[in-house]
């Protein structure tokens, strides 16, 4: 354990001493662009628009998600403060079946096809990280919060199932270089549209460096 900590600490050393030549502007602006996937099952209850009478699996859980993020960078102190307006698409493909009565005539495996279901998350969240150091390669890890609009788009019938609620972002990630970031992020929203994912980002900066 001893050896694993003095590792450790040896390590954050090194990161930190080529840190110096790494600097980060004190305001920037940084697109990031990833993919991920949802992580809450998706069923008639959950999710408003489905008639009770069927059971729905999805199939396609993937999550395409995009932000813009403003940043700044407190100077002489290891946080940053952002506004980020992020927004994601999770399309999935649904089978779905009639509950079986004395009059139905299909089989147990006929299955009603329905594709192009899009799970929108739409949020506008400030956040608060903690950088340790500005190194070539740089660790951090923060929080955020702010209002979601969710919606379900079925092509040919529009937006269905809108709402209005908070989304909580914890996020980790590594800064290469004071530009380049890989970050792995969790969107906890309502039921059918949580989910996590991870994206690349560059940033973009002006003013004194930090």
């Amino acid at each position: 354990m001893k050896s694993f900590i003095y590792a450790a600490a040896v390590s954050m050393l090194l990161i930190g001493t080529v840190g110096a030549k790494a600097q980060v502007k004190r305001f920037e602006i940084e697109p990031r662009i990833g993919i991920g996937t949802q992580t809450q099952e998706v069923t008639p209850a959950a999710v408003s628009g489905y008639d009770v009478s069927y059971e729905a699996f999805h199939h396609s859980p993937g999550v395409f998600q995009g932000a813009l993020e403003f940043r700044y960078n407190l100077p002489e102190k290891p946080f940053d403060i952002a506004v980020e307006c992020f927004g994601s698409l999770q399309s999935r493909k649904y089978n779905k079946t009639p509950v079986p009565s004395d009059s139905d005539t299909f089989q147990p495996n006929d299955f009603y096809d329905i594709v192009g279901h899009n799970f929108n998350v739409y949020a506008a969240s400030f956040f608060l990280d903690v950088r340790p150091c500005n190194g070539k390669v740089a660790p951090f890890a923060g929080i955020g919060a702010g209002p979601a609009l969710t919606q379900k788009y079925i092509p040919g019938k529009g937006a269905e199932d809108r709402a209005v609620s908070m989304v909580l972002t914890p996020r980790v990630g590594v800064r290469f270089f004071g530009r380049l970031s890989l970050t792995a992020d969790a969107r906890i929203t309502r039921p059918g549209y949580s989910s996590c994912g991870i994206s690349l980002g560059y940033s973009f900066g002006w003013g004194e460096s930090r």
